[in-house]
């Protein structure tokens, strides 16, 4: 009969367990994003309709400012015209570069990662029955507990990261448009600057995440699932995950600047 601490430690780690199969599960079959489906696409036409008004607007304010430095109108006005088909060359073609972006990312993504596929599964399943049996955890059921607790966290992130990496792709195509509206005016260039960067961020997380945890066959040990190496290595390859796509925010240019 076991004892309450000890049974809510075992809970925990079954729990814990589970959710880095999961975790395996949703590497091996990774979330697709599509630009060309219909739901997207009606939606893409819908803000690139209201973002018209807006690049309108902010044309018509560019033009007037350069006018009011002392530029010819003639001149300002033709300049600010190159600049409106910039924007309307950008908004038509963003789904088709992104999805041109996206697809080639991830199929790169899929070939690096497929070598090291079964090593992968392997070692998180050798992580899941380390932490569900929990025999080499010093510290007794406490420790235990906060080793799953640990766990259950830093997986939760990661598949979080990719989770929510997809949903800013449709996110920032969609508002995409807006910003597109930005490039009439060069005084706000910059915004579009940040843009791209945040784009180009959320391209390349999950490749990197892949390619760290590409990394955990060369951890993945021969003690068995009963190795406390087995929980260190596995919580420290999820961690570096995280910690590699944090920086890939960190070290873009553009956006990294706005989170120092």
């Amino acid at each position: 009969m076991l004892d309450p601490l000890s049974s809510l430690a075992n809970g925990c780690a079954e729990a814990a367990g589970w959710t880095i199969r999961q975790l395996s599960t949703l590497v091996n079959e990774t979330t697709k994003v599509d630009f060309t489906n219909q739901a997207f696409l009606k939606q893409y036409a819908i803000v690139f309709a209201a973002s018209t008004i807006l690049t309108l607007v902010l044309w018509l304010l560019a033009v007037a400012k350069r006018a009011v430095r002392g530029v010819p109108f003639v001149e300002a006005f033709t300049e600010a015209v190159g600049f409106l088909w910039l924007v309307v060359l950008a908004s038509a073609f963003t789904p088709l570069i992104l999805y041109t972006v996206v697809s080639a990312t991830d199929a790169v993504t899929e070939a690096v990662s497929s070598g090291t596929r079964d090593d992968t599964d392997a070692f998180f399943g050798t992580f899941a029955e380390a932490l569900e049996k929990g025999n080499d955890i010093g510290g007794g059921p406490i420790m235990l507990v906060v080793v799953s607790l640990i766990s259950i966290l830093a997986a939760g992130v990661l598949y979080l990261e990719l989770v929510i990496r997809a949903a800013l792709l449709y996110i920032g195509a969609l508002l995409g448009t807006a910003v597109y509206a930005g490039l009439v005016d060069k005084n706000l260039w910059g915004h579009v600057r940040r843009w791209a960067g945040i784009m180009i961020a959320v391209i390349l997380v999950k490749p990197v995440i892949m390619i760290v945890l590409g990394l955990a066959g060369a951890l993945a040990g021969d003690e068995g699932p009963d190795s406390f190496s087995a929980i260190v290595s596995g919580l420290s390859i999820i961690l570096l995950a995280i910690f590699a796509s944090a920086m890939i925010y960190r070290f873009v240019p553009g956006f990294g600047d706005e989170i120092v």
